[in-house]
């Protein structure tokens, strides 16, 4: 079993007093030592914790009697420092994640090969620019994230690279993004780059994410980004309700046809709560009796989902079959899921609200064109809940880990059994 310790080097003391802090790595006996970089002074350190910890002036008059005020580290910088060491631990997790599903064996020194390719900012070097770190960040992660995550920073890049011709600023730096900066660069997003309020601040919420892996990365970073806050939209929830499928159950579609193995992947995906890119790469030997066995390609995670009458029946249809589904590429999928749910007659007119700056923006379409295979997993969510399916339950077999992005199907869910409840019942006076 691998070993994470963070320890400072006492041995290794620097001018001020100022003590390195490193990453010890230890796996099958062999242990590496990796330097994050950061620096402390041994009373900042609390080796039990493995954290550094702020002093304030009145604590360091008794403890660093001889230490100049002004040579303190600022609480700013102890919480920077924290969170870089946070980050490096989990990096840690992710290289050895990307190693074990690659089925690789690995050793100390292969996973801390790999985490100083982070390339962390050397005491003298140049100030490194955000787009350069961004592009060295995306050359390194190619092979453990996927393809659709690294698309956001690559687009993220695409705004800085434009605001920075069309500003005329020069290269971005680190110490230049406060919450001034990225005020003006959603501004820029919205009016310049024409994107909707909750695309911009997906980008905003991004350039955070990333201005935090360079803390990691011993880059020194205005800590001004992290008051920031971006405002989110809550977004329709496109899903089918029970009627919608059932008449998609019910329709009748040519054997074989393939229109029929359309549906029948998104009702699969409707019964199980599988991604595209899950049920895509699904194989026989993920499927064991009544049980789909798998590691959830977007989070990595072991999941674990008993099939039902619905999805077994499916599969039951294509036994013969090299791959258990007929699942085609993404695009061709969604075209004909429109393709199919138009033929089905889920025609009923949806209204979409989004924000441009202060603009309201609406326009009405009829369902079918805003149906894709990801509302298949929509519809698992609210039916299996307004089904009476515990939230837990739904989660853990939809391989929802955030509560935050589970809740809307919750409410959803109660939405639907009003109106169910009033139909059977009649509505209240």
């Amino acid at each position: 079993m691998a070993t994470v310790r963070l320890v400072i080097r006492s041995d290794k003391d620097r001018a001020g007093g100022l003590l390195s802090i490193g990453l010890l790595y230890q796996v099958a006996g062999e242990r590496k030592y990796y330097s994050t970089k950061h620096k402390v002074y041994f009373e900042n350190w609390d080796a039990e914790a493995q954290t550094a910890v702020y002093i304030s002036k009145k604590t360091a008059a008794t403890m660093l009697p001889d230490l100049p005020a002004g040579k303190l580290i600022p609480e700013a910088k102890i919480r920077a420092i924290n969170e870089g060491l946070d980050f490096l631990r989990s990096e840690v997790t992710r290289i050895e994640m990307g190693f074990n599903l690659a089925g690789i064996e690995f050793t100390a020194n292969d996973v801390i090969n790999k985490l100083k390719q982070i390339r962390p900012q050397k005491e003298g070097d140049g100030p490194v620019s955000v787009c350069k770190f961004i592009d060295q960040y995306i050359d390194e992660s190619g092979k453990v994230k996927t393809k659709g995550s690294l698309q956001v920073y690559r687009s993220l890049i695409t705004h800085l690279e434009d605001y920075e011709e069309k500003k005329k600023c020069g290269a971005i730096q680190f110490k230049n993004i406060d919450t001034v900066f990225l005020g003006r660069f959603f501004t820029f997003l919205v009016s310049t780059r024409d994107l909707l309020n909750t695309t911009a601040n997906k980008q905003i919420s991004t350039l955070q994410t990333l201005l935090r892996k360079a803390i990691a990365a011993g880059i020194e970073v205005n800590p001004g980004f992290k008051d920031y806050r971006t405002k989110s939209q809550a977004l329709e929830v496109i899903a089918l309700t029970e009627a919608e499928f059932n008449q998609l159950r019910d329709y009748p579609l040519p054997e074989g046809s393939k229109l029929n193995r359309i549906r029948d992947i998104f009702i699969f995906s409707c019964a199980t709560g599988l991604r595209y890119s899950d049920l895509k790469s699904l194989k026989r030997e993920n499927i064991k009796g009544n049980v789909i066995t798998l590691t959830i390609r977007k989070t990595r995670q072991n999941n674990t989902i008993p099939l039902n009458a619905v999805s077994a029946a499916i599969l039951q249809k294509y036994i013969n079959d090299a791959k258990p589904l007929p699942v085609p590429s993404g695009p061709k999928l969604n075209l004909f899921i429109k393709e199919l749910f138009k033929q089905v007659g889920v025609n009923d007119p949806v209204e979409l609200v989004r924000y441009q700056g202060g603009e309201r923006l609406e326009r009405t379409f009829p369902k079918y064109e805003l149906l894709s295979i990801h509302s298949a997993r929509k519809t698992f969510a609210t039916l299996s809940l307004s089904r009476g399916m515990p939230v837990n339950i739904a989660m853990a077999l939809g391989g929802w880990v955030n509560y935050q992005s589970f809740k809307r199907y919750v409410s959803t869910a109660e939405d639907q059994k009003k109106e169910s409840m009033n139909q059977v019942w009649g509505s209240p006076e």
